[in-house]
């Protein structure tokens, strides 16, 4: 952008760009008797903390500064001023550095753009205002940045450093009603969008997957994105949502597979036998619970923690050709107790132990006759009497020299926070 040298610049000149609403009536308050000076002030009808915005121009450079000045009272109305943020565009090297070790995020660029009458800048939605770097704002106030297309097709070259994204579709990603998109308003943002792009086969399929794609299930999506980045592995966003849960499966699998080598089996100790029909199993290791939820493909090793305290206690069942995951705890009722094909069954006393969640592969529900089944098996005298013996009574056996059990009470704990101490009946 070429400047005219005018007798003006070569003084130097400042020009307020913007101000507080109250920043002119300042001087009125000044000419106040200081009776009424303290009348305005302590009962809030002066700013206390005015602003202006301002650009200094001269032959080398040009400053763009926010101003703030307090207002205070001491025998009369006093002010001091102070600036909190501002840069200097340097005109022979073309290079801008911000103030007090501020960033671009510091100042309000838009306007101090306007200075330049540089209005397409203003016309962008925000979420492209944001990839605004050091380098885009000083190509734009040289002029060699000078319309959106431009500004979009500088970003990705030289942020995000990929040829093949294009220009024209990510710049109408954002510029259409975004509300129409799949992507949630709270996810519209290019370092989201970003995310995904990384791990895209072909980016350009992951924009128009956002762009016609209704309900995004973006729970499923992050866990695809860091698994993308943990195995090296890209995904194809032409995928059905089916195609994609399968993938995202199979890649927890192989995670789950390569943190079981680093698991050490470290074990629950409880005081007792409790009886277990045929192909029931009392799990009492860490490992066996890692592997438990790996086969089953759910969040039970979350319980851990929980199991840990001896507050919680998990069995796995062999039914048919199910496999059933079952959680029981101590409570007063639980969805057996509700269910109307099971009514006539005679209850447990308060204070039994119920059966939280009982669920097949990927939180599938399990059949009337197989709940008939579990809870048959849990109404036994001997099997709560097993339970309330051990109820907050256990002893764990821990291998103290392995790092990752070390770190996993973190972990567990973080599951546990979201989960809750809610005590119904949500899939594992």
């Amino acid at each position: 952008m070429k400047n005219k040298i005018t007798n003006s610049v070569l003084k130097g000149t400042s020009v307020i760009l913007e101000k507080s609403k109250d920043y002119d009536k300042f001087d009125d308050f000044l000419k106040m008797t200081p009776q009424l000076q303290r009348l305005h002030f302590y009962n809030g009808r002066i700013d206390k903390n005015m602003f202006h915005y301002s650009v200094y121009e001269d032959v080398e450079k040009i400053c763009y500064a926010k101003t703030t000045i307090g207002v205070y009272f001491n025998k009369k109305l006093y002010k001091r001023r102070k600036n909190d943020s501002g840069l200097t565009y340097d005109k022979k090297t073309k290079k801008v550095q911000f103030w007090f070790g501020g960033k671009i995020d510091s100042i309000n660029v838009e306007l101090f753009l306007n200075h330049f009458k540089i209005d397409w800048y203003k016309s962008l939605p925000l979420s492209l205002k944001t990839i605004l770097t050091k380098t885009a704002l000083e190509k734009i106030i040289h002029g060699k940045i000078t319309n959106p297309r431009d500004y979009v097709r500088h970003y990705l070259k030289h942020s995000l450093k990929n040829g093949k994204i294009s220009t024209e579709l990510y710049y109408h990603f954002y510029v259409k009603n975004q509300p129409n998109y799949g992507m949630n308003q709270m996810y519209n943002s290019p370092r989201t969008l970003n995310c995904f792009l990384s791990i895209a086969k072909e980016p350009n399929n992951c924009i128009k997957y956002f762009m016609v794609t209704k309900n995004v299930n973006f729970v499923i999506l992050y866990d695809v994105y860091k698994q993308c980045k943990i195995l090296e592995r890209k995904v194809d966003f032409t995928w059905s949502s089916k195609r994609m849960m399968v993938e995202h499966n199979k890649m927890n699998e192989e995670i789950m597979e390569m943190e079981l080598e680093l698991l050490e089996n470290n074990k629950i100790i409880y005081n007792g036998e409790l009886y277990l029909p045929p192909k029931y199993n009392l799990i009492t290791t860490q490992k066996e619970l890692y592997i438990e939820g790996m086969k089953q493909g759910h969040c039970v090793y979350s319980y851990w923690n929980r199991i840990v305290a001896g507050d919680y206690f998990v069995v796995s069942v062999l039914d048919d050709k199910d496999r059933i995951t079952v959680g029981i705890r101590k409570a007063y009722e639980s969805f057996f107790d509700t269910d109307p094909t099971l009514k006539g069954v005679k209850d447990i006393p308060a204070n039994r132990f119920t059966v939280e969640q009982a669920y097949k592969k990927h939180n599938k529900s399990i059949s009337e006759e197989q709940r008939k089944r579990i809870k048959h098996w849990l109404e036994m005298k001997n099997v709560q009497k097993f339970f309330n013996n051990n109820y907050k009574t256990v002893v764990v056996d821990v291998d103290k020299n392995n790092l990752l059990n070390n770190l996993m009470p973190q972990r567990m704990n973080h599951a546990i926070n979201v989960a809750g101490e809610v005590f119904v009946d949500i899939p594992f």
